[in-house]
């Protein structure tokens, strides 16, 4: 990345954290000249302007600055306000794409003469991302997208994070907030720089496109190896819409139960079967085709491949997350390396409420289970947040993070689709794959 490159992202980003600052100055200023109900009303509308120019800004910047907008947008329900969330959220899938002439670049750079063979290349974009951007064209009479990753993305990433963490520690303290985004910062950090490598990608996608031939109900774009570099991955076309246009197509009570229990199934799938998960939570990684019904399964930059071992631990840690036994659980959890040994009552006490609520959806006699419940919902807010504030030792296993990222995406997801689903069957998967794990190690 050149230096007047680095000066410019560098210099965009404090200008968005000094706006943050000077409406949180005013804000608070606010607070003592005015009585509680205006000021109320003045916060809200703070927060919302702020959360536009952040999502105005970010979609302009793309790469990690984009990213950790969408980051915020999906784990930031604790201290923004439904109104911030909803602006934020737009980021979930869209961005202003990069003019052609600098995507053009990228492409004759990286495929060199290989660029003559995609005729003809649509100038315009039919997707733009954190990343990169997707463009439709035909290859060797075949149609098929071509996602090109935007110059100096990779470069810029760890330059852009550090920014960003002020950006957001700055606004966390305006906020009274003591949360510790030091992990989140570096989980981010690792996977925009898995996602970032698209020859990666490709292998992923080439290998969850053989295990699901066969499958009607997902459709998954072949790569083409040939036609694919670092920074440029060029795949099958697949028709479809985004899951937020066909959830406002009001689609029926049916089709919203099937489409919300085959992605909980695939990511089963993935998981005990495959053990290859697409951790990204983005809703913006799945699109709907009507006729027949199919999803479509996009972008595999964020795959993680899980060991045996690592599952037969969490699937432990799950089984004796129903008992009412705090020291068992909290056992498991130090022998799975999820805790540290060293911590206190209080957080054996709070890890084991975060568990009962975590297994509660698979084991309550109430089914279907109804992912609208808001008093789940702000059950299990309250629980994460208790455990989280009394730990003192125990930082966070990466891949743990990714996991529960990806569940809580879906989650999220099958709350928007507004799904009852009978969770029972999934426990006795879950329950009978610890099983056999265990018989095998014996």
């Amino acid at each position: 990345m050149s230096k007047s490159s680095f000066f410019n992202r560098s210099k965009k980003l404090m200008s968005m954290a000094s706006n943050v600052a000077a409406k949180e100055a005013v804000l608070k200023l606010s607070s003592l000249i005015t009585n509680v109900k205006t000021h109320e009303v003045t916060k809200g509308i703070t927060r919302i302007k702020q959360a536009q120019a952040i999502t105005q800004n970010l979609s302009q910047m793309k790469g990690a600055a984009m990213k950790a907008g969408q980051l915020l947008s999906i784990d930031s329900s604790q201290f923004l306000p439904p109104e911030a969330l909803e602006i934020l959220s737009q980021l979930q899938s869209q961005a202003e794409p990069e003019a052609f002439d600098i995507i053009e670049s990228v492409l004759s750079s990286e495929l060199k003469d290989r660029r003559a063979f995609l005729n003809p290349l649509d100038v315009n974009p039919i997707a733009a991302a954190s990343i990169g951007q997707v463009h439709r064209a035909v290859y060797q009479g075949k149609d098929v997208v071509v996602k090109i990753q935007y110059p100096n993305i990779e470069e810029s990433i760890d330059s852009d994070l550090e920014f960003l963490k002020k950006i957001v520690k700055l606004f966390l303290y305006s906020t009274n907030k003591k949360i510790d985004i030091t992990s989140t910062f570096e989980e981010l950090k690792f996977v925009l720089h898995l996602e970032a490598d698209y020859e990666r990608e490709s292998k992923f996608l080439k290998k969850v496109y053989e295990k699901l031939q066969g499958n009607s109900f997902y459709c998954v774009p072949a790569p083409f190896f040939e036609m694919t570099t670092k920074k440029v991955l060029t795949m099958e076309f697949c028709e479809g819409c985004t899951l937020n246009d066909w959830i406002q197509s009001s689609p029926s009570v049916e089709d919203r139960n099937l489409v919300g229990k085959k992605i909980l199934d695939l990511f089963i799938l993935e998981f005990l079967d495959w053990r290859i998960v697409q951790t990204d939570p983005n809703f913006g990684n799945y699109l709907i085709q009507k006729k027949p019904l199919k999803i479509v399964l996009l972008d595999f930059g964020s795959s993680l491949e899980y060991s045996e071992e690592f599952i037969r631990g969490y699937l432990n840690v799950l089984s004796v997350a129903h008992l009412e036994a705090p020291n068992l659980i909290f056992d498991q959890a130090v022998k799975f390396d999820l805790l540290d040994s060293r911590e206190d009552d209080i957080v054996k006490k709070n890890f084991a409420k975060l568990m009962t609520l975590s297994v509660e959806p698979f084991l309550s006699k109430e089914q279907p289970f109804n992912f609208s419940s808001l008093d789940y919902e702000k059950r299990s807010r309250e629980a994460v947040l208790q455990f989280t504030k009394s730990l003192k030792y125990s930082p966070p296993p990466r891949k743990v993070l990714f996991l529960h990222r990806k569940l809580g995406g879906i989650f999220s997801l099958l709350r928007k689709l507004d799904v009852k689903l009978n969770l029972n069957l999934y426990w006795e998967i879950l329950m009978n794959t610890r099983d056999q794990l265990e018989s095998e190690v014996e």
